[in-house]
């Protein structure tokens, strides 16, 4: 049964489509809402407007995990120690039971050797709660059915598999929802600004261009922004080899 149990957390835990897909569809969903041409044009505005406060989300977790940098708790099963003063000081020693399936297991298997991620020393606060709990929080102010939908998945699906797979604790899910539910609050007062207006009106003038470019948005959220990471990483990599 314990076996069944990992084998369901790790199938959930490393597919786009059940993982974060639903998200993706209910950003889709939201995009073609809209019974009249400003009503449509109104949800796509915001939708737009809520992107930008994921990114922004995920953009100050990012910089706080690294300003922390503290082990994830499946790290911190062992003995691990951090320099202090001259001295090394031993983290307190956490009771983790990782699924012993997929990424996990493959993760587990090099922690035990000593091979340890840098992203594994950066547990708070979670990326995962900040990203989705912004895009969630968005949708609900946008539409609250397709709202309700997506921040049920992220509380019961998404943001529990991190805990069940030693990757962060509770206090890390709290801290990014916190920056999420700043983050959106703030940008939400610049719903009115004329900038998002005229975005508005182009994705209404160019519906074909607009909707294929929200299709490749919505569809790097499913994949929890991967791609981009990678598109990134090797942009950076094609700029210092031309410098060179």
């Amino acid at each position: 049964m314990l076996n069944l149990f990992d084998q369901l957390v790790a199938m959930v835990a490393t597919n786009d489509l059940l993982k974060a897909g639903p998200i993706g569809a209910c950003l889709i969903a939201a995009w073609v809402l809209g019974r009249t041409v400003q009503q449509t044009r109104e949800y796509r505005r915001r939708l737009l407007l809520v992107l930008l406060a994921a990114f922004c989300t995920v953009m100050i977790t990012k910089v706080t995990s690294r300003w922390f940098a503290y082990p994830r708790p499946y790290v911190l099963s062992q003995a691990a120690y951090r320099v202090s003063n001259d001295q090394l000081v031993a983290y307190p020693k956490e009771e983790v039971r990782a699924p012993q399936a997929a990424d996990s297991k493959e993760r587990w298997a090099k922690f035990e050797v000593g091979l340890i991620g840098s992203n594994d020393w950066e547990s708070f606060p979670s990326d995962h709660a900040g990203f989705f709990g912004c895009l969630a929080l968005g949708l609900l102010w946008i539409y609250r059915p397709i709202g309700f939908i997506a921040m049920s998945w992220t509380l019961l699906v998404i943001l529990p598999g991190k805990l069940l797979r030693g990757l962060h604790r509770p206090a890390d899910l709290l801290a990014g929802l916190a920056i999420a539910l700043v983050v959106f609050l703030l940008w939400r007062l610049l719903d009115r600004l004329k900038p998002f207006e005229i975005l508005g009106r182009w994705c209404e003038q160019q519906n074909a261009l607009a909707t294929g470019v929200f299709f490749l948005m919505a569809m790097e959220v499913a994949s929890t922004l991967d791609h981009l990471q990678d598109f990134a990483l090797a942009a950076r990599g094609i700029v210092r080899t031309m410098i060179q």
